[in-house]
């Protein structure tokens, strides 16, 4: 599993663009104010959570989104489309 996270990494490079999709009914899961369907978003960094071992794989991706950051885990990567 540790190769995974850094395997996801290399495939979602920071810098990328990610539009915002929703689920799979067009329905926005995320919190009101935050993110936007059909929006791009910047991909700024990936990060240890804090608290975290140094040793652990975990990382969380960091997106540009209404002029702040916001950490997301992978798995909120089903709600974005890579642009290319």
């Amino acid at each position: 599993m540790a190769n995974g996270y850094k395997m996801f990494a290399k495939l979602h490079p920071v810098g990328g663009l990610y539009r915002y999709k929703g689920d799979v009914n067009n329905n926005n899961p995320a919190p009101a104010g935050t993110w936007e369907i059909g929006k791009f978003y910047l991909l700024t960094r990936w990060e240890r959570p804090e608290g975290i071992s140094e040793k652990s794989p975990l990382l969380n991706a960091f997106f540009f989104v209404n002029g702040e950051e916001r950490c997301v885990d992978i798995s909120f990567f089903r709600y974005l489309e890579q642009v290319e």
